[in-house]
């Protein structure tokens, strides 16, 4: 019987902040975002609902990027945040298959 060891989300992030921050690119991690102000209650937690996961920026390009893992799929909310977005930037949905495109798209 074999364990398929599963990739976390928080590390695939890790992992794709790393590698943009090594090609100059600035770039904010929406779950960083977060300040509690009192129990249960996060500042932005109403507006932030489905904000991409990325937002980065190098010269005169801006990417948003919603990461997941495994079997997850992007919310209704987020699908609405990538639209919106897609009028000023190059939106992406990425999964830890899609290294070769990430790689691309960050160069």
């Amino acid at each position: 019987m074999s364990a398929k060891l599963e990739l976390r989300e928080r590390d695939f992030a890790a992992t794709v902040i790393l590698s943009m921050e090594h090609r100059g690119w600035r770039v904010f991690h929406h779950s960083d975002s977060r300040r509690q102000v009192r129990p249960h209650v996060f500042v932005g937690d109403r507006q932030a609902r489905g904000f991409p996961d990325l937002l980065a920026v190098r010269a005169d390009r801006l990417i948003a990027a919603e990461l997941k893992v495994g079997r997850n799929r992007p919310s209704e909310a987020q699908l609405d945040w990538l639209s919106a977005l897609s009028n000023v930037a190059e939106v992406y949905v990425w999964k830890p298959d899609d290294w070769p495109e990430i790689e691309a798209a960050i160069r």
